[in-house]
């Protein structure tokens, strides 16, 4: 759990800093740590769909949920 952390935390930094490609590739180096974590997972969906519908304007990496 301690690799987790310490891999977890600056990919979570980049990812409210907006380095999104840095932060999915911090993601990805955790999910090679614990392939079963759902933050881990989480977040590499909400930037998956950033890529593909782009960044919201004045994004302060704070994810807002739109549905239920």
């Amino acid at each position: 759990r301690i690799a987790l952390r310490d891999a977890y935390a600056p990919a979570l930094a980049d990812y409210r800093a907006g380095n999104l490609d840095r932060a999915r590739s911090g993601f990805e180096d955790c999910l090679r740590i614990d392939p079963h974590d759902r933050a881990v997972q989480l977040f590499l969906g909400r930037i998956a769909t950033m890529e593909s519908d782009g960044v919201p304007d004045g994004w302060d990496g704070v994810w807002t949920m739109t549905k239920k």
